[in-house]
């Protein structure tokens, strides 16, 4: 299964709702966070719950999720980092983002990685 995201932007409650699926690569997540952040809709400071629960297989390497915290880095830089909460209950997904957040401390710290939705909601205020 190829891989599909898509996002809802609530910009009344200033929330991003995220859902992945199928195949996850490095390049898939930049390619959604480019996406993303150029929406219209979007602004800095938002809170996104990415739910990668259906995501089946995860091509994600280290160097890639590097890759992803020096971009989150370079957009704290400039006003753009927003806060997000991972929610994945494979073990490899939830390790992978686990280190995306570790590798982004001290610099970054609005990355929460959860394994239940209620609490990764709850962590960002959303219902």
């Amino acid at each position: 299964m190829l891989f599909r995201s898509t996002y809802t932007i609530d910009a009344e409650q200033h929330v991003v709702r995220t859902t992945a699926t199928g195949i996850l690569t490095d390049e898939d997540v930049m390619v959604h966070r480019k996406a993303m952040t150029a929406d219209p809709e979007f602004s800095a400071g938002m809170r996104e719950l990415s739910d990668i629960r259906q995501v089946s297989d995860f091509r994600l390497t280290p160097s890639g999720v590097r890759l992803m915290v020096a971009s989150d880095v370079t957009m704290l830089k400039t006003g753009g980092m927003h806060q997000l909460a991972i929610i994945a209950t494979d073990n490899v997904a939830y390790g992978m983002s686990r280190m995306y957040q570790t590798l982004g401390e001290p610099n970054i710290r609005s990355v929460g990685v959860f394994r239940e939705y209620q609490e990764a909601a709850e962590w960002l205020g959303i219902s």
